[in-house]
C-alpha cells in the first residue's frame, strides 16, 4: 500500500470534515464511502480527529475553521479556535447542544465497525463526548472499548485519566 502525499492528505482531511459537518448540521447519516473516509482519516490524522471533536462540542464552528484545524493545525487561527473550544470545557464552561451530541454519537457508532482496527478513534471520540456530558460510566466503557482495539490511543487514555482524577467538564445548562 502506497503512502499518500501531503496534498492528498489535505484533500482527504477536507473531504472528511465536510462530510462530517454536513451530516452533523443536517442531522443526516453518512454513506459507506463517507464512513470509511472519516474512519481512515481520523485514524491517520490526529488534527482531523480533533477538528471532529471540536465540531461536536461547538456545532456553530464554521466548516472553514474546522478545515483549518485539520489541514493547517499550526495556523494561528486554527490554534486559537482549537484552544478556545477545548478550553471552554475546563474553564469558562460549555453550553452543550445535546441534540447535536446525540446525533454525533449515532454517527460515531456508524463509524465503529467492529471488524476494523480504525474503529478505535471513533469510539474514543464517543468516550470523550460522554465525558463531556458527565456520563462517566459510558465514557469509561467506551474508552476501555477503544483501548481494547488500540492500546496506544491517547484520547481514550485522557478520558480515563480525567475520570480517575475526578476532572469534570464545566457545563452551562
Amino acid at each position: 500500500m502506497r503512502s499518500i502525499t501531503p496534498e492528498e492528505a489535505r484533500t482527504t482531511d477536507r473531504d472528511a470534515i465536510d462530510a462530517w459537518k454536513h451530516a452533523l448540521d443536517q442531522r443526516c447519516g453518512l454513506d459507506r464511502r463517507q464512513r470509511r473516509l472519516i474512519r481512515e482519516t481520523i485514524s491517520r490524522d490526529l488534527p482531523c480527529r480533533d477538528a471532529i471533536v471540536c465540531a461536536c462540542m461547538d456545532p456553530s464552528l464554521p466548516t472553514e475553521s474546522l478545515e483549518r484545524m485539520a489541514c493547517d493545525p499550526q495556523d494561528d487561527r486554527a490554534l486559537r479556535d482549537l484552544a478556545r473550544t477545548l478550553d471552554s470545557a475546563f474553564t469558562r464552561g460549555i453550553r452543550l447542544d445535546r441534540p447535536a451530541l446525540a446525533h454525533a454519537d449515532r454517527l460515531l457508532e456508524q463509524l465503529a465497525d467492529p471488524d476494523d482496527r480504525k474503529a478505535a478513534q471513533p469510539i474514543a471520540i464517543s468516550a470523550y463526548l460522554a465525558w463531556m456530558q458527565d456520563d462517566r460510566t459510558l465514557a469509561a466503557d467506551q474508552a476501555a472499548r477503544a483501548l481494547h482495539i488500540d492500546s496506544g490511543l491517547t484520547l481514550a487514555g485522557i478520558v480515563l485519566a480525567a475520570i480517575a482524577h475526578h476532572v469534570h467538564p464545566v457545563i452551562i445548562e
